[in-house]
């Protein structure tokens, strides 16, 4: 299921981004805890350029990923 919505949000994004004509960034950060960004609700400001990003695009509130072994 996890694999569809995936799909689905990559067919999304391709579309949108095509009738734009705008760049997609997909920004992910490692070790970086969201409750110290603006974009998540925090007021400092930490990161303004990933302030900048969110504020015109898209924010994830939850992704998951698997750990290499």
């Amino acid at each position: 299921m996890r694999g569809r919505a995936f799909l689905l949000f990559l067919s999304v994004i391709s579309i949108v981004g095509c009738q734009r004509a705008t760049p997609v960034y997909l920004l992910t950060v490692d070790t970086l805890r969201p409750d110290h960004l603006g974009a998540y609700g925090y007021d400092r400001d930490t990161a303004p350029t990933v302030w900048r990003l969110a504020q015109d695009g898209f924010v994830f509130t939850r992704a998951l990923t698997t750990v290499p072994s």
